[in-house]
């Protein structure tokens, strides 16, 4: 009665030629230990290929790649891995809790997959065994896991974290992101990135008790979670280097404009002179605050997203995945200078796709909408031309001379100025850039732009422009 009971209660779902048996009523994690998150699929198929640019990079110690899905509820990731980059990989899947693990074998004997299934607290399995691709997926706090995660990685090896029960990092609960990621935040409209900054802060210092240092190869903020994938550096002068980049940031509550401290050991008479802004003579009372402390470098490679979204073409999410790489190598890129235009011949995203298989439309019903497409036609996302004839045959680094994409954006619904009509963000970003200062959309907030141009500079820019329209 109870197996008829539990046949019941499975259903069948497919993710890129991988299908699963999952909890047909599960709607959390603490509902069910085989949770399948249907919203995260980008996210597992980013990992996935970031795991064959991996794989062709000649950069892991063991032979074949020895993988980790260490959180695996119904196994999909390492399913994922197994299915499209097949031999070059080694695929363990773990999972703590009973039933995930039968579910996880009964998945892999489904796809005629051939993995490691363990049924190991994720920790000690981290402690225990070395691995040099591990993927987390977590549905609580991924706190919980960095000490162990770094404890047998070795040099050049990769972690990816996603995570997408972290609300704590939004600062909706800043007395739980303080006693897990050592740090404060507030509520701002930049939010999104200060938790992905905080949550690296604590990885870099995860690491840096092992005497490794971390490169971050992209951070991803998709719908409620965000992905995290950094590259190990062996040797106490990385680690002091990353931990270097882990600063306080002071932010003015009246107009948000933000800067981190300069790294020095000697205090600062008046912290608030650091800010470009006059608030804090202009208004009674304190108005500046310290947040964090969190990680001040790069949160994007160039060169790493350039690869993978290369690979990616391979993939049979090719089409989901292809408009956000794009936009993530622009971010990161962050131009000075209009240089990601479409050649006139090309077509643009939107057209190029649109005779697609039925598989292939359904997921691009991840669709931009019409801000979007606008700014696919003009040129601000990098066109896959541009890309592929950048780099033919990418070659793959782990590490980038280029200046880093400047820290946070602004909200142009916050900081434009007040008028019958808000600017659009591609206006805005060729204002900014006929200024001569570096700028782009960023995924993180459609209604934003990246910027080295300080807040008082873009309110400068922002009003010529309201001026010219």
């Amino acid at each position: 009665m109870a197996s008829k009971k539990e046949e019941a209660s499975k259903k069948c779902v497919t993710e890129y030629y991988v299908t699963l048996l999952v909890d047909k009523y599960a709607t959390s994690p603490k509902k069910s230990e085989v949770f399948y998150d249907k919203e995260i699929a980008l996210n597992r198929s980013l990992i996935t290929t970031v795991l064959d640019v991996y794989v062709k990079s000649s950069k892991s110690c063991f032979d074949p790649v020895r993988c980790l899905d260490g959180i695996g509820a119904s196994g999909v990731t390492g399913l994922l891995w197994k299915k499209h980059i097949c031999d070059n990989v080694a695929v363990t899947i773990n999972d703590s809790r009973v039933k995930a693990y039968e579910r996880i074998k009964e998945n892999a004997e489904l796809n005629h997959l051939d993995v490691e299934v363990l049924n190991r607290d994720t920790c000690v399995l981290l402690h225990e065994q070395a691995y040099n691709f591990i993927s987390l997926d977590c549905h609580t706090m991924a706190a919980h896991y960095l000490d162990s995660a770094f404890r047998n990685l070795p040099k050049d090896g990769i972690l990816a974290i996603t995570t997408t029960d972290d609300a704590a990092l939004h600062a909706i609960m800043p007395e739980i992101v303080l006693r897990n990621y050592e740090g404060f935040v507030a509520r701002t409209f930049y939010s999104k990135e200060l938790a992905v900054r905080l949550f690296l802060a604590a990885v870099a210092r995860a690491a840096a008790r092992y005497n490794k240092g971390l490169i971050v190869l992209c951070s991803i903020a998709f719908k409620s979670s965000f992905t995290v994938v950094v590259t190990v550096k062996r040797g106490s002068a990385h680690a002091n280097k990353s931990i270097q980049n882990i600063r306080k940031l002071i932010h003015c509550t009246m107009c948000e404009d933000r800067t981190f401290y300069p790294l020095t050991n000697y205090p600062i008479e008046l912290p608030s002179s650091l800010l470009g802004c006059g608030c804090s003579r202009n208004f009674p009372g304190k108005v500046a605050i310290e947040l964090g402390p969190m990680w001040s470098g790069s949160i994007f490679s160039e060169e790493f997203l350039v690869a993978v979204h290369h690979h990616s073409h391979k993939f049979p999410w090719k089409v989901k995945a292809d408009l956000l790489l794009r936009q993530l190598v622009a971010e990161a890129r962050c131009s000075c200078k209009d240089e990601n235009k479409f050649p006139h011949e090309e077509e643009n995203f939107i057209d190029k796709y649109g005779n697609e298989s039925d598989n292939e439309n359904q997921a691009k019903r991840l669709k931009a909408d019409d801000d979007d497409k606008e700014t696919v036609k003009s040129g601000n996302l990098l066109s896959t031309y541009t890309v592929e004839n950048e780099l033919i045959n990418p070659l793959i680094s782990l590490e980038s001379n280029k200046d880093p994409a400047p820290p946070f954006y602004f909200n142009l619904h916050r900081h434009s100025p007040k008028g019958p009509q808000l600017l659009r963000v591609d206006t805005v970003i060729q204002f900014l850039q006929k200024a001569g200062y570096r700028a782009s959309r960023t995924h993180f907030d459609r209604g934003a732009v990246r910027t080295n141009a300080s807040l008082s500079n873009l309110t400068a820019v922002l009003t010529q422009a309201a001026n010219v329209n």
